[in-house]
């Protein structure tokens, strides 16, 4: 499937050729020209380039008529990349090839005590008996010790590693699936992230310490500690909303009862929302997080009136091939 949002962010020649080459089946040079919008000598020497790195098979192919044969293109079959995510105690890891299309995946409840590093080998160990090698590994994985998690996984893998965070990983897939950009993805979790994907650059803003007026807790905490999941179900579960104020008519007012905590929640979200929108003014803005029900996002739809919201939906298979996305865009696309 043609993306125009993600083609117009390829920066070279040579990965537009590439993208081109990969959005078509049996393509001819004439074909990656029309596609790209490339001249016919950039796209020889780019079709030559990407031959030579084995990303690409070129094979000719007789005419009916008899004529000169003519120049078939595909992208190479044994070529891909790897992503890796972690939810909800459970790693997932999926090889994508040169169209995106899944060709392999594997998944994962790591055993207690055993470490993440050791955890991901093996993984990727079971992912590589169904798929070839990575190009490169995109990895959405929050751990302490990250960068030697990468260094070593680089080493065992013979592939770089790109770190990528959950929100950009889904900023990608929803760019690969045709989203425009600007784009922002907004995610609840241990934190409140946002990804924002703006022309050539790509950022993740950590929004966990902006303070919301009028919605914050009695000691002050940043969003991030109202809107985390385990605060969320620990006041819904015990029926606990104090603790929780909210402005009214100049006063503060604590939250007494769920409607009102809930109002609460609503307005910590929409002031989040409009931090971005004013900071990005991205074309489409995707929320996810646990407690991002459809009921939710429609009361924060209503809040906030014509901003471009969408509600986000991806499990963790669907978070490794973001980052797998991510991965295929920065470091063979590029």
């Amino acid at each position: 499937m043609f993306s125009q949002s993600f083609f117009d962010r390829i920066p070279s020649k040579r990965g537009r050729a590439l993208y081109a080459i990969a959005c078509g089946e049996h393509s001819t040079k004439l074909d990656v020209k029309e596609r790209a919008g490339l001249s016919m000598s950039t796209v020889i020497a780019s079709v030559e380039s990407l031959r030579q790195e084995g990303l690409i098979t070129v094979s000719e192919r007789r005419v009916a008529t008899g004529g000169k044969p003519h120049s078939v293109i595909d992208v190479s079959p044994n070529k891909c990349v790897y992503g890796v995510s972690f939810r909800a105690g459970v790693l997932y890891a999926v090889a994508l090839d040169l169209r995106g299309t899944v060709v392999a995946r594997r998944s994962l409840t790591p055993s207690e005590g055993v470490s993440p590093l050791l955890a991901v080998s093996t993984l990727l160990s079971r992912l590589s008996e169904s798929a070839p090698p990575p190009l490169v590994l995109g990895l959405a994985l929050r751990v302490s010790d990250r960068e030697e998690m990468v260094a070593r996984l680089s080493e065992e893998q013979g592939a770089e590693v790109l770190p990528a965070s959950g929100v950009l990983s889904l900023a990608y897939r929803a760019l690969w699936r045709g989203s425009p950009y600007p784009l922002a993805v907004i995610g609840v979790g241990n934190h409140v992230k946002c990804a924002l994907l703006d022309g050539g650059s790509c950022r993740s803003v950590d929004l966990s310490e902006l303070t919301l007026s009028p919605a914050f807790s009695a000691n002050g905490a940043g969003v991030a500690a109202l809107l985390s999941p385990s605060r969320v179900s620990y006041a819904l579960r015990e029926k606990r909303f104090g603790g929780h104020f909210y402005a009214i008519g100049g006063d503060l007012r604590e939250c007494g009862d769920l409607s009102e905590y809930s109002s609460l929640l609503v307005r910590a979200f929409s002031g989040a929302i409009e931090v971005v929108n004013a900071f990005a003014a991205p074309r489409e803005i995707r929320l996810f997080g646990e407690y991002v029900t459809p009921a939710f996002f429609d009361r924060i739809q209503s809040a906030l009136g014509s901003l471009p919201l969408v509600r986000e939906e991806a499990d963790g298979a669907e978070l490794a091939v973001g980052a797998a996305i991510a991965a295929l865009t920065e470091r063979v696309f590029s």
